[in-house]
């Protein structure tokens, strides 16, 4: 199995752990507009 196949094999273990409602949140939640908020005032330091 070379090096590439490898890695094809983890990503897709560690895919199919992953819980994707824990990395979404529902439009409109208090949860998904501090995301917005933290990730707007990232890009915006970044921009100056």
């Amino acid at each position: 199995m070379g090096f590439f196949d490898r890695f094809r094999k983890r990503v897709q273990e560690v895919a199919d752990e992953t819980d994707l409602d824990e990395l979404t949140a529902e439009e409109g939640t208090e949860e998904a507009v501090e995301a917005l908020t933290t990730t707007d005032s990232r890009t915006s330091a970044r921009s100056v």
